[in-house]
C-alpha cells in the first residue's frame, strides 16, 4: 500500500473494506506476546554460528574416508585376485603379450 498514491482499484478497495479490525489487546496479553517473542529471538540468537558447520565437517570427513578405505579395499581384492591367479594375463594386454613365457 505504501507508494500507491491512492491509485487502487474498485476491487482492491471492496476487499480492504471488507477486513475486519484487529482488536485491542490488554496491556497483559501485550507484555506476554513481546515477552515470547523476546524469548524466541534470544534463544535462535544464542547459538554460536561456528557450530552451525560441525555436521557438515563430519559428514564430509566420514565421506572421504569412506572412499579411501573403499580404495583401499578395492586394491588389496585386486592383489589378492592377482596372486591367487597368476596365469591371467595382464588386464588390457593380449594373452600373447601378457605372458612372459615362450
Amino acid at each position: 500500500m505504501i507508494g500507491s498514491g491512492g491509485k487502487l482499484s474498485d476491487e482492491v478497495r471492496s476487499l480492504l473494506a471488507s477486513e475486519r479490525g484487529i482488536p485491542a489487546q490488554s496491556a497483559i496479553v501485550r507484555e506476554r506476546v513481546l515477552a515470547s517473542a523476546r524469548a524466541a529471538l534470544a534463544v535462535e540468537s544464542g547459538s554460536p554460528a561456528a557450530l552451525e558447520g560441525a555436521p557438515r565437517r563430519v559428514g564430509l570427513a566420514a565421506l572421504v574416508l569412506a572412499c579411501i578405505v573403499s580404495a583401499a579395499v578395492a586394491a588389496a581384492a585386486y592383489q589378492v585376485g592377482a596372486r591367487l591367479n597368476p596365469s591371467a594375463p595382464e588386464a588390457g594386454l593380449p594373452a600373447h603379450l601378457g605372458s612372459s613365457k615362450p
